[in-house]
């Protein structure tokens, strides 16, 4: 079973199937919090996650690599879209942090 990873302070992703990561992330926007859940399939990024390897790497072949199996974690920036999906959104931390521990199990 795929486990989430925190890929940064406010997102968490896990491998799903044929190559693609379903993607959550917790935005506080001052008034109101909102999880964001997606998936993103990275066979329709090709274009985009060559670019950002490009940039910063010698290449996605290098990227990978380097990094394994998580290389995928490391382009999340590049095709995840801000708010796409509000699963859960609510002005009070402790239904947040109740709602990822229920639903995902992880503890914000």
């Amino acid at each position: 079973m795929n486990t989430w990873t925190q890929t940064e302070f406010n997102r968490w992703a896990k491998k799903d199937k044929d190559n693609s990561l379903i993607v959550l992330e917790v935005n506080d926007n001052g008034k109101t919090i909102v999880v964001d859940e997606q998936t993103v399939h990275l066979n329709e990024h090709t274009e985009t996650i060559e670019e950002f390897a490009d940039t910063y790497y010698t290449s996605l072949e290098h990227m990978k690599e380097m990094y394994g199996s998580d290389w995928e974690y490391l382009v999340l920036d590049c095709v995840v879209k801000k708010n796409n999906n509000i699963v859960f959104d609510s002005t009070n931390r402790n239904e947040v942090t109740d709602y990822m521990l229920n639903n995902y199990a992880i503890a914000t």
